[in-house]
C-alpha cells in the first residue's frame, strides 16, 4: 500500500540522506507507516528492501520499499512525514527504487493504493486488474488481505518504459538547467557560459501560456524538455515561434527527442503559430534528420555565423508552416 501524497509545491529540505534499512531502523519505519494509515504486514520480512530518507537531524522523514517475486516487484510503503508532503521527497524516493528495479533487471514493477492512484502515473503506472497482475505478486502479503479488496491495482512495465511528456513545473527546473548545461558543455549551441538554476527559473516564469516549455518524463526522471520561444518581439512576428529541444546526454539518440517534437508542434497549433523557426549546426546529422522528419525544410546556411571553442562555426535555418 502506498500513502496519500501531496503534489503541492513547497521547498525541499536540503541535506538528506538516502540509505538501506536496518533491524534499528524497525521501529521508526513502523511509527512513519502508522501515521500514515499503511500497513505493517511483511514489513520485518523485507525490511531489507526499504529505502529511508533522514533529515539533517538524523530524522526518518521517508520510505519506500520493493517486495521481490521473481522477474516482478511490489512497490510498497511509500510515505513522508506530514511536514515533507509536497516537496517532492515521495517522487524522488520513487524514482530511486525504479531505477534500482530496472538496473536489477526486474521487468515490472506492481503497487497497491486506496489514497494515491493519481500520484502514479507521472512514472507510468497504469491501472490493471487484480486478476491480471502477476501471479507471484499475488502471493505477497497485501494481496492476500493485508489491503483491501477495493484498493487499485497499478503495473509499470519496465521492459518498456513508456516516455511521457507534460508541461514542465518550478519542480522541474533543476533537470531542465542540468539537461541545458550539457548541452553546453558538449558544444550543441552557441552559448558558452553555464546557466544557474536561478536564471533559468527567471527564464521559465518569462514563458507565458504561449510560450509553453515541456518535458519528456521516463520513471519520474525528466529526461529531456523543449520549449516555444519569442522569435521577435516586433508585432508583426508574432505568428513566428523559435523553439529549444534539449536531451539528456546519455540518451540522445534513443528517441526521446522523437517523441518531444511532435508534441511540441501540436501544442503550437492552437496557439495562433503559422510557422516554427529553428537554427541549428549543419553538422548536427541527428538533429537535422528529426527536424525533416516532423516536416521542416531547410532554408540555407549562414556561414561562419559564431565563433564556437575558436573555430568559426555555420548555423543552418530550418522552417516548417504549420497548417
Amino acid at each position: 500500500m502506498t500513502a496519500a501524497l501531496s503534489d503541492a509545491a513547497r521547498k525541499p529540505e536540503t541535506d538528506l540522506t538516502f540509505r538501506n534499512a536496518c533491524s534499528a531502523d524497525l521501529p521508526q519505519i513502523e511509527k512513519l507507516l502508522k501515521e500514515s494509515s499503511l500497513p505493517l504486514a511483511g514489513v520485518q520480512e523485507h525490511l531489507a528492501n526499504f529505502l529511508l530518507a533522514f533529515n539533517e537531524k538524523n530524522e526518518l522523514i521517508g520510505t519506500a520499499a520493493l517486495e521481490l517475486y521473481g522477474k516482478a516487484a511490489l512497490l510498497r510503503s511509500v510515505a513522508v512525514d506530514s511536514s515533507q508532503r509536497g516537496t517532492g521527497l515521495g517522487q524522488d524516493l520513487v524514482c530511486r527504487l525504479l531505477e534500482r528495479a530496472r538496473h536489477n533487471g526486474y521487468e515490472s514493477v506492481v503497487l497497491l493504493t486506496t489514497t494515491a492512484a493519481n500520484f502514479f502515473p507521472r512514472f507510468g503506472f497504469v491501472e490493471i486488474s487484480r486478476e491480471t497482475a502477476p501471479d507471484p505478486v499475488k502471493e505477497s502479503v497485501e494481496f492476500k488481505g493485508a489491503c483491501p479488496d477495493t484498493a487499485s491495482v497499478m503495473l509499470l512495465d519496465l521492459k518498456q518504459p513508456p516516455l511521457l511528456v507534460r508541461p514542465a513545473t518550478e519542480k522541474d527546473i533543476e533537470a531542465i538547467t542540468r539537461i541545458y548545461n550539457q548541452g553546453i558543455e558538449d558544444g550543441c549551441t552557441l552559448e558558452t557560459e553555464l546557466r544557474s538554476q536561478e536564471e533559468r527559473l527567471e527564464w521559465f516564469k518569462n514563458h507565458d501560456e504561449r510560450h509553453p516549455v515541456l518535458v519528456a518524463v521516463r520513471l519520474g526522471r525528466v529526461v529531456g524538455w523543449a520549449s516555444l520561444n519569442v522569435y521577435n518581439p516586433r508585432y508583426g512576428y508574432r505568428f513566428v515561434a523559435d523553439f529549444s529541444i534539449y536531451i539528456e546526454h546519455s540518451l540522445r539518440g534513443s528517441g526521446v527527442g522523437s517523441t518531444l517534437l511532435p508534441v511540441l508542434i501540436e501544442r503550437a497549433k492552437p496557439l495562433g503559430y503559422h510557422k516554427l523557426v529553428l537554427t541549428t549546426f549543419p553538422h548536427t546529422t541527428a538533429g537535422v534528420k528529426l527536424y525533416a522528419k516532423n516536416g521542416f525544410r531547410i532554408v540555407g546556411d549562414y556561414k561562419e555565423q559564431g565563433l564556437l571553442n575558436g573555430v568559426w562555426t555555420d548555423v543552418r535555418i530550418m522552417e516548417l508552416i504549420l497548417e
